[in-house]
């Protein structure tokens, strides 16, 4: 392997982690205590196997056509006017409901960080969280703007405070873990009803067009970043969940259980300087982590939805005037939908699981098959497993949007 691929193979793993591991990993502690430690970890192998088969997939349409090409003309091509019209209502509000989430996440940073963290008093904290909101939406519209070269550059730097803070907070929580609070509860009826919720958490698919405009259709490197880039969030998530199961216990004023109930799935830090410690370092790297965690998802999702909406409206963004439109199009809605109901992050990451399986699952298999199978296009590469694996793979995903839809009916 040379310099350069090398260092192209850490950018593409950076950027489908970063897209990857996003603010629904502060949502996954709470949401997994009922299940367990064990039915958990049996969810998150089965996820990520269908998750990177339906990104593989993704890759192998995409190769079958020339040029920079999205999932609208893809599933016109190979689906025809229904596939079009399925892969627009889906992707976008998809990635509307992501982009609405991630907002609504950083806007309540903003407004509660603690204000020995920004350098000044506490009475002087600047920020209504609809100000916070509408400076989040500016400051990431002008890095869209400026293309995707400024995200990559900018998304390693948040990718290195996300390791380092990452790295730091496990290595204060682990010595607490005790081992028997992993074990004490296994329900493995109730680890059905995470599987929603873990496939939004895997959704990194959703770039693997925009990285085959990126990386040159180089198809040895794309297949290499798919895999690592897949591997590196599992076991993130892993670990992310041995400490925090671990070492907050399910009962108790700050326990998993009481955060659930109210809805509290964002105060793990909280909770750890209440039964780990209350070293201010936790605290801090508590935060650059919460911030990274969920900038580098943020804007991954926003160059994805960007792209999207430039091959489907057949805008150029290469043209300054047809990018501040496209631009406008990816921000304007969903600061929209914050600014009427700013307190949405919870619902919004739950009801994503329906389009991540109907978008990331469903679509690739359906157009591999019209594809492979009808249209008989071929490419340089070629998912193996034939028609048992989209078989097996439709009937995972139809499952899990058939698990969420009783959730929602149930609530």
């Amino acid at each position: 392997m040379n310099k350069k691929h090398a260092i192209q193979l850490l950018a593409g793993i950076g950027l489908v982690s970063g897209t990857t591991i996003g603010a629904g990993t502060l949502a996954l502690p709470t949401s997994t205590a009922i299940p367990g430690f064990i039915p958990t970890l049996l969810v998150f192998f089965v996820v990520w196997f269908f998750m990177t088969i339906g990104a593989l997939l993704l890759l192998e349409v995409n190769q079958w056509f020339p040029g920079e090409k999205n999932l609208i003309s893809m599933s016109d091509a190979t689906l025809g006017r229904w596939g079009k019209v399925f892969a627009w209502i889906s992707y976008v509000l998809l990635l509307y409901g992501l982009i609405s989430a991630y907002l609504a996440a950083l806007s309540a940073w903003m407004v509660t960080v603690p204000p020995e963290l920004l350098n000044i008093e506490a009475t002087q904290m600047p920020f209504s969280l609809n100000q916070a909101l509408l400076a989040i939406a500016l400051l990431c519209s002008i890095l869209l703007y400026c293309g995707m070269s400024v995200i990559d550059k900018v998304n390693r730097y948040l990718m290195m405070g996300l390791v380092v803070s990452y790295v730091l907070l496990v290595a204060m929580v682990a010595p607490h873990v005790k081992p028997l609070r992993l074990v004490e509860q296994v329900n493995l009826p109730a680890a059905q009803s995470i599987l929603p919720l873990v496939l939004t958490t895997f959704g990194f698919a959703i770039i693997v067009p925009s990285l085959n405009t990126y990386f040159k259709r180089d198809i040895k490197l794309l297949k290499q970043i798919i895999l690592w880039g897949s591997l590196v969030p599992l076991i993130v998530y892993i670990v992310w969940e041995y400490c925090i199961l671990g070492s907050i216990p399910l009962s108790g004023e700050y326990g998993l259980k009481a955060m659930m109930a109210n809805n509290q799935h964002l105060s793990i830090t909280m909770a750890l300087s209440h039964y780990v410690t209350s070293s201010p370092w936790l605290i801090y790297n508590a935060h650059l982590f919460y911030v990274s965690i969920v900038l580098t998802s943020f804007l991954g999702v926003s160059f994805s939805l960007l792209h999207f909406l430039e091959d489907g409206l057949k805008l150029q963004a290469k043209n300054p005037k047809y990018r501040f439109i496209l631009v406008c199009l990816t921000y304007v809605p969903p600061v929209c939908i914050m600014l009427v109901n700013p307190h949405s992050f919870d619902s919004i990451l739950g009801f994503a699981g329906i389009f991540v399986a109907a978008i990331l699952g469903i679509l690739p298999a359906l157009m591999v098959w019209r594809g492979r199978y009808h249209l008989r296009f071929k490419g340089p590469f070629k998912v193996w497993g034939g028609k048992t694996l989209l078989v097996i793979t439709l009937v995972f995903f139809v499952y899990v949007i058939a698990l969420e839809v009783i959730n929602c009916w149930s609530a």
